[in-house]
């Protein structure tokens, strides 16, 4: 078995998740990870696909592009190394959320990167009033117990009273409530 990342991006519209995963049924594979959402009207896909031998990206592209031609949606693939151990999993959510500028991703990713933080998920929209947006961001990530003690005994003091009371009331929440506070939110 090879496993693939395809990639696909365009206009939103009905019936594009059933196109590109007939030909992949087709071809007998399964789909192991996915992620879809529609961005400013434009529907974005990654997925993991786990291929029986034989089937390759090449064939992988030609089959699912021919199926999503009509719709004008851009497909990709590329080879991806069987996972060797199981992927990490997000204890925490953190929200950030300001008035829009640029640069908002970059310093709070930086930021992490910084302290050996893995960003597993990103989440961000535009909301509010036209003329004045709210730039809204979630991020899921792996805290684990030295990183709270990490962020209670070593943090610099700034830091932490920005990070801190977030990182509380999160891990306050069960994730189904966060689930739907965020969803409400969104």
């Amino acid at each position: 078995m090879s496993y693939f990342a395809l990639t696909a991006v365009g206009p939103d519209q009905p019936g594009i998740l059933a196109s590109l995963t007939e030909p992949l049924v087709r071809l007998a594979c399964n789909l192991e990870d996915s992620s879809a959402t529609i961005l400013r009207g434009h529907f974005s896909l990654m997925m993991v696909v786990c291929a029986p031998d034989g089937v390759n990206a090449d064939a992988i592209i030609r089959e699912v592009g021919a199926a999503c031609r009509s719709l004008d949606i851009r497909v990709d693939a590329r080879p991806l190394p069987a996972a060797s151990r199981p992927p990490p999993q997000a204890s925490h959510v953190l929200s950030v959320y300001g008035a829009d500028k640029p640069g908002i991703v970059h310093r709070i990713a930086q930021l992490l990167a910084a302290r050996g933080v893995n960003l597993l998920d990103l989440d961000t929209r535009l909301v509010g009033r036209t003329g004045r947006p709210i730039y809204a961001m979630l991020l899921a990530v792996p805290l684990a117990v030295l990183g709270a003690i990490y962020t209670s005994m070593f943090m610099h003091p700034d830091l932490r009273a920005k990070i801190k009371p977030s990182i509380e009331i999160m891990a306050a929440l069960p994730t189904v409530v966060l689930g739907f506070l965020a969803g409400l939110w969104m």
